[in-house]
């Protein structure tokens, strides 16, 4: 075709021998995609697009018009139209007239080739962002879905409407224009701004300067549609991801405003780019509270100078002579501050982002049900209580909450009034329900919340009592029963006792006067009840079997460090030692391990659990040569000290890998053989309670496994050994029963966020505003990230291979050239 590019004169016979060629190619491409052969059909189709290029240059040099006929051989014998079809109208507004343009076309394009493939044509694949082509509507459905909710923006390649793979689009109508969509700015700030709610912006009193600031352009003749909101938007982003303080984050906008053109509408400081993400932002209620933990400062309290019960001011009093008592507490800073963060407007926000509301029913969609237990909706609890309130259960998007109350022991019994808060908006959450939209199935609803549990751990009472008599839960006619010498040297013929009931609870608790505050007298009374709990204000709480969850990574780090301290005579941390051996000799048992007085020393007999030195060097060698990958636990190797031939700066993640993954295997060819066997069985029911998915019939079978466990234990181990924690393993089958699987349930997420939490200190002397501050601004950035093309969500971890180019040996040597989708 070279005579073509280089003899242009005779424009007639060009375009006639062009008309004819493209009549011929495209006959030819209609034989190729009948014959399903890709292979011809990438060929045709390169020959037809160079004649097409020549067709518009010779189109320019032509006295006369190009005969119609052309470019309707062209138009006519392409199977489907999305070689003409301009895609660009995806990355349009949706309120644009380009876009509803697109959107008819596209449906146009659809119906045509679901008719020319015998289907119906008035039911379509949905494309849209919430339906990805996963449902089939009926077309004006589908016309509301694209308009409203948006056309899924990668889906550029519509196999799902007809469109054959692996040929290229090109135009035959206009010239091929590569879009550079790597550099556009596609926010969807107006789907943000809605979203957003107009609570919101009545509160701030920002909608107008919102809508503004979305439309405002950084600078003057800006062509990369940058604007105002976007530009904060990503600089917030950027701040909160790698955690610049306040003063640096000012600096850098300064230096952004010195650089960019003149008019720059850039804020210059932090305190005016917050001001801008205000709208966005939810609120935080600052609550006066008594020094003595004995009031809040609300509602009958509000306008109280010093608290009731214990006479102490509510403000820090700063005398002067001139200033009397009532100015000083005027003006004077308050004591204590609670910070509160409703919940009722963070539930309404999860629902007006689609993916948070999709997923927030997703145990009721799109859970697997195979009688296994994978969530707490496949628990006996979540059963029972939907039978028990059905107009609670019939609302799938209804929430239940968990509660963790870690780090909240200096507060102790009084924590109950710290609680009011939270206990209000949850009982207004079950007995009136507040409206929500739900962004997902575009309609308002009455949601409603209950709290199904309680999370806890017991650090305080590890060392304060002693459990044994674990045969007890034994089955009946079980040998160890009727063994002596083995345990307390008496048969055990007990019964297991029943656990209380929530009413039975309540009627026991329901009558204590309990006065909150650290002031109050200590009663007389001995009684083993405290209080009546503040969660019994909740109409459900007596119908709920568990209420407070035990947190398994506490038990599981507790176990193992008795464990451990035990195995290698950890000088503070071990079990054994001469009180230990003392109370054997008191209970008349195990008399070979009774201490031996040898003049000013005392000898204690080694035990069936010492290690001598060689298998001590042994353990610590094996565990100091392991290598995890990384992100699966600490470096082992800096846990083990040769040395002193013991484990130190053990964490909680560290004992759940070391419990359930390397004890078993280090301990092999160590300790006797009954002893050795013990603990891996102690391993291994570890590893299966916390599986993702259980199995329910095997429950009976873990039960019966842990307390035969428990009872070769104490044929071991001294009795100082069972501490409440190690006794606790008792009830944790019982909870997976009622309760569900324990990894949605356990502390881990807990403690790691509190990690972060305290990573927002920046005023040491202010550490719960430092938090409150920076949580609450980095919830609004999370927010809108969800909305920005190029935003990375804060808090996740970006994989070091996901920037990594493809090295593939099947790409090298071979010239390329990528089309960008349209």
């Amino acid at each position: 075709m070279k005579w073509i590019y280089d003899d242009l004169t005779d424009a007639r016979a060009t375009a006639l021998s062009l008309f004819l060629l493209c009549s011929c190619l495209s006959l030819l491409l209609r034989c190729a995609v009948f014959l399903t052969s890709v292979h011809l059909q990438c060929y045709f189709f390169h020959l037809l697009e160079v004649t097409v290029a020549l067709l518009r240059r010779c189109r320019a040099s032509l006295p006369l018009p190009l005969p119609p006929l052309v470019f309707y051989h062209l138009n006519h014998h392409f199977r489907t139209q999305e070689y003409i079809m301009d895609r660009s109208w995806i990355h349009c507004a949706r309120i644009s007239d380009e876009y509803e343009r697109g959107v008819e076309e596209f449906i146009q394009f659809a119906q045509r080739n679901a008719i020319n493939s015998g289907r119906d044509g008035g039911k379509i694949r949905c494309p849209c962002v919430n339906c990805l082509n996963g449902r089939i509507l009926d077309v004006n459905i589908m016309r509301e879905h694209l308009l409203c909710d948006g056309f899924l923006r990668s889906y550029t390649t519509w196999t799902w409407h007809g469109e054959l793979l692996n040929l290229p689009r090109v135009s035959v109508t206009e010239e091929y224009v590569e879009a550079e969509h790597d550099d556009v700015v596609d926010d969807r700030l107006e789907d943000m701004i809605r979203d957003v709610g107009a609570e919101s912006f009545a509160k701030a009193h920002g909608y107008g300067s919102m809508s503004s600031d979305a439309e405002t352009p950084l600078y003057p003749g800006s062509t990369n549609n940058f604007t105002r909101l976007s530009v904060v938007l990503r600089l917030m982003n950027l701040k909160a991801l790698n955690g610049w303080t306040d003063k640096s984050f000012t600096e850098l906008l300064q230096l952004l405003k010195d650089m960019l053109p003149e008019g720059n509408t850039l804020p210059n400081r932090n305190y005016e780019a917050k001001k801008i993400l205000c709208p966005m932002g939810m609120e935080y209620k600052k609550i006066h509270a008594c020094p003595n933990d004995c009031i809040l400062y609300r509602k009958d309290f509000e306008l109280l100078k010093s608290c009731l019960r214990c006479g102490l001011s509510r403000y820090k009093l700063k005398q002067t002579d001139d200033d009397t008592i009532e100015e000083m507490e005027k003006h004077g800073p308050p004591m204590k501050v609670m910070w509160y963060l409703p919940i009722i407007p963070r539930m309404k926000r999860l629902f007006a982002n689609p993916d948070d509301a999709k997923n927030l029913r997703w145990h009721a969609d799109e859970r697997k049900c195979d009688g296994m237990y994978r969530h707490p909706a496949d628990s006996v609890q979540w059963k029972k209580f939907d039978d028990e309130f059905p107009e609670f259960g019939k609302e799938s998007r209804n929430i239940r909450l968990g509660l963790a109350t870690d780090g909240m022991n200096p507060f102790g019994n009084d924590i109950d009034v710290y609680l009011s808060p939270l206990i209000e908006d949850l009982k207004l959450m079950w007995d009136e329900g507040v409206q929500v939209f739900d962004r997902f199935a575009n309609e308002t609803f009455k949601l409603h919340a209950m709290l199904f549990c309680t999370i806890n751990d017991f650090p305080a009472y590890g060392n304060l009592s002693v459990y044994l008599r674990h045969r007890r839960f034994l089955r009946s006619h079980h040998p160890y029963r009727r063994l002596k010498k083995a345990f307390n040297g008496h048969q055990e013929t007990s019964g297991p006792p029943t656990p209380l009931t929530a009413a039975e609870v309540y009627e026991k608790v329901n009558n204590i006067d309990h006065t909150f505050g650290k002031s109050k007298k200590k009663s007389v009374v001995t009684n083993i009840w405290k209080k009546k709990s503040i969660f019994f204000d909740l109409p459900y709480w007596s119908r709920l079997e568990i209420r407070h969850c035990i947190d398994v990574m506490h038990v599981e780090k507790n176990v193992c460090d008795s464990l451990i301290g035990t195995l290698l005579n950890i000088n503070g941390k071990t079990k054994d030692g001469l009180n230990a051996r003392l109370d054997l000799v008191e209970m008349n048992i195990r008399g070979k391990l009774a201490p031996i007085e040898m003049g000013k020393r005392t000898y204690l007999p080694p035990a069936c659990y010492t290690m001598s030195k060689n298998e001590k060097v042994s353990f610590c060698q094996c565990l100091k040569g392991v290598k995890v990958p990384q992100g699966h636990s600490s470096n082992v190797k800096s846990l083990v000290s040769m040395q002193d031939l013991k484990l130190i700066g053990l964490k909680s993640h560290d004992c759940h890998i070391l419990m359930q993954q390397l004890l078993p295997v280090a301990i092999r060819g160590i300790l006797l053989k009954n002893v050795r066997h013990t603990i891996t069985r102690l391993c291994s029911f570890f590893s299966s309670i916390c599986c993702k998915v259980i199995d329910p019939l095997k429950l009976d079978e873990l039960q019966d496994e842990i307390i035969v466990i428990l009872c070769e234990l104490e044929m071991f181990f001294p009795p100082s050994f069972f501490d409440i924690m190690v006794h606790l393993l008792v009830h944790l089958v019982r909870e997976v029963r009622l309760c569900g699987s324990v990894y949605l349930r356990w502390m881990y997420p807990v403690e790691r966020y509190m990690k972060i939490l305290k990573g927002y200190v920046k005023n040491h002397y202010r550490p719960e505003a430092s938090m409150i501050e920076r949580y609450i601004a980095e919830e609004s950035i999370e927010f809108c990230s969800d909305y920005m093309s190029k935003a990375n969500p804060i808090g996740l971890p970006a994989n070091s291979w996901q920037h990594r180019r493809s090295t593939s040996k099947c790409l090298r040597g071979v010239n390329i050239k990528l089309i960008k989708p349209l």
